[in-house]
């Protein structure tokens, strides 16, 4: 990226897109470099203005309208994509994920949020604490299975590493934390993967969540605590 960030809005609302565009040119070292009104046209706005920062304001109920996020990043190998969601849902987390979505935000996240997410340079799914919380209400919504008995399978060191993958850390950061190898802390993320049918960290996280494996007061310590020990299941 240049020494001022390059931004487009897609999709939502003209109104929202505005507004957004509005915050966007008040901000030192962003720059609004155009709109699309969905993704299926964002592919000629960006090649008439180019970008470095896609927003993607999805206003949908459902959790669809993401399939051409992966295509934008496939055609333009650097270009950072953000979710900004009105209704969040684990499924749309998901969705986001797998098409290669480099931020998830709400329409709930303060503006200071929003703007942090368009200057990161660092990729992967990043939570604000609005989209946590919403989140986790439809996590409780939707009932806890910790009463069951749930057969993962998993060891006391998976579960280690699964708890600092909730925690947001990296596979580098979990092996220095655990005092392993790179290649050992490797070969536990896909275990745990493997044991909870997982397609990615971030589903095996969220599978976690829902299953009562993790907890979301252990999410919330942030990677820098240690993992909790917990006991093998009978």
């Amino acid at each position: 990226m240049g020494n001022r960030v390059r931004i487009m809005c897609v999709g939502g609302c003209r109104a929202v897109r505005d507004m957004l565009a509005l915050a966007i040119e008040l901000e030192q070292g962003l720059e609004l470099s155009g709109a699309a009104p969905d993704l299926d046209s964002s592919g000629d706005a960006l090649e008439d203005a180019p970008s470095d920062v896609v927003v993607v304001l999805h206003d949908r109920s459902d959790a669809g309208g993401l399939e051409g996020v992966r295509g934008l990043k496939r055609r333009w190998p650097g270009l950072r994509v953000l979710v900004l969601a009105r209704h969040p849902t684990i499924e749309l987390l998901l969705r986001a994920a797998a098409a290669d979505a480099d931020g998830f935000l709400t329409n709930d996240s303060t503006l200071s949020e929003i703007i942090a997410a368009l200057r990161n340079p660092t990729t992967g799914i990043e939570l604000d604490e609005a989209t946590m919380s919403a989140l986790r209400q439809e996590i409780a919504g939707q009932g806890s299975l910790s009463g069951r008995q749930w057969r993962h399978g998993l060891t006391v060191r998976e579960r280690d590493v699964l708890a600092l993958l909730a925690r947001g850390m990296e596979t580098h950061a979990i092996a220095r934390q655990l005092r392993i190898s790179v290649h050992t802390a490797r070969g536990y993320v896909r275990n745990v993967l493997g044991k909870l049918g997982a397609h990615s960290q971030l589903e095996a996280v969220l599978i976690a969540l829902r299953s009562g494996i993790v907890r979301w007061d252990v999410v919330e310590q942030g990677p820098a605590a240690g993992p909790e020990r917990q006991r093998e299941p009978a």
